[in-house]
């Protein structure tokens, strides 16, 4: 709504009625592939699997982006650039090998649905790119309308399942509350005001600006010199850990921020070539 609000009053910007008709089945797949049917998967997988573990499952996206580069968009890696993945890779496993070491040879469903999500994110945005490309659409409209349209069916569904149970956020303990900011939230403002701003961050950052900076780099760049960008994801979830739940943080994050930002940094140098 905050989007689709933005769009109305930038006349620049504004959405056709149209326009919408005419790419309508687009839009749909665009909506259920990248906001709908990913959100629930991941919220499914995070239940079940530790968020280092969910953090290394994502570094494989710029794989699964190669092989629909390839068949949709005809786009092929040179040498340098299979170097720059795998380098980026190896900077996730030296990060997050305790956490990813498989004792079984099948994947457990909780990780088998992350890949099954991050595979239908990527087909998703890699749709929503083309229109991109195209022009048809700008960024910021693209995500009002597929957006908009994910929320009327989330929030239809929860209607539906009634599960209107919400577990109070402080039952959590995170190290983030120690700070004075929620501290104050906390004292004047009761807790229901923590779990508030928790919302408005993931509405203002997450999904007004992230996603909008996320869709005006594919419009500029191809989807899997974008996708590398999930490789700086288990560094954050460790970064995060070292800020909210006072984890510590070991040599093994520097060594991987080191390797992983090599393979970027090969990457990105023969993307700039092509």
């Amino acid at each position: 709504l905050i989007l689709l609000l933005y769009t109305f009053t930038n006349p620049q910007i504004r959405i056709s009625w149209n326009n919408i008709k005419k790419n309508l089945s687009s839009l749909i797949i665009i909506t259920l592939t990248t906001t709908f049917i990913p959100s629930i998967l991941k919220a499914y997988s995070l239940k079940n699997i530790s968020s280092s573990k969910m953090a290394f499952f994502g570094a494989l996206d710029p794989f699964i982006t190669a092989v629909f580069a390839y068949f949709m968009l005809n786009e092929k890696l040179n040498y340098k650039k299979i170097v720059g993945i795998f380098i980026g890779l190896l900077g996730s496993l030296i990060l997050n090998y305790d956490n990813t070491k498989l004792n079984h040879f099948l994947l457990s469903r909780p990780e088998l649905v992350i890949i099954i999500s991050i595979t239908i994110t990527r087909f998703g945005w890699m749709t929503a790119q083309k229109l991109l490309k195209k022009n048809i659409y700008q960024p910021v409209q693209l995500n009002a309308i597929t957006m908009l349209l994910s929320g009327i069916i989330s929030l239809n569904i929860a209607f539906i399942s009634k599960q209107t149970n919400i577990i109070p956020i402080l039952n959590n303990n995170l190290h983030i509350f120690k700070y004075s900011f929620f501290k104050y939230l906390l004292n004047h403002l009761g807790p229901y005001s923590i779990l508030i701003f928790f919302i408005l961050y993931t509405v203002i950052i997450g999904n007004v600006i992230a996603y909008n900076l996320y869709a005006n780099l594919l419009k500029r760049h191809s989807a899997l010199y974008v996708s590398l960008t999930s490789f700086s994801v288990p560094l954050l979830v460790h970064l995060y850990g070292f800020l909210f739940l006072d984890e510590n943080l070991s040599i093994k994050f520097l060594l991987s921020c080191i390797v992983t930002f090599t393979g970027l940094i090969i990457f990105s140098r023969a993307e700039e070539k092509k």
